[in-house]
């Protein structure tokens, strides 16, 4: 099973999902490229804002929201990475993180 969901995937991406991504590359200029990036980036944080609540991890989380803010709000929707650019790091807490914090052990 495994072997004919690998060939399935290897004849996807280079047939189907490749082709469809240098296309993207070849027609978007990387402003547009790093502006789609960034609106993306903007959205993760909301996981990185739950994951340091749920690690009581009070200054990250703030952080987090004025992050947040600021891309939303002056970096238009987060098109525009404003907040690195004012030194307001990005603060990276996962969902691992937080099952570590609870006595979760390494592994599946």
């Amino acid at each position: 099973m495994n072997r004919r969901i690998y060939k399935f995937n290897a004849i996807f991406d280079e047939f189907v999902f490749l082709p469809i991504v240098r296309g993207y590359e070849f027609i978007t200029p990387n402003p547009v490229e790093d502006m789609v990036s960034n609106f993306f980036n903007n959205l993760h944080e909301v996981t990185t804002l739950i994951n340091s609540l749920l690690q009581f991890k009070g200054q990250k989380a703030s952080l987090t929201v004025v992050r947040m803010l600021i891309n939303t709000t002056a970096g238009i929707g987060g098109l525009f990475d404003v907040a690195t650019e004012v030194d307001v790091s990005k603060q990276n807490e996962d969902f691992g993180q937080t099952l570590g914090l609870y006595g979760m052990g390494p592994g599946p």
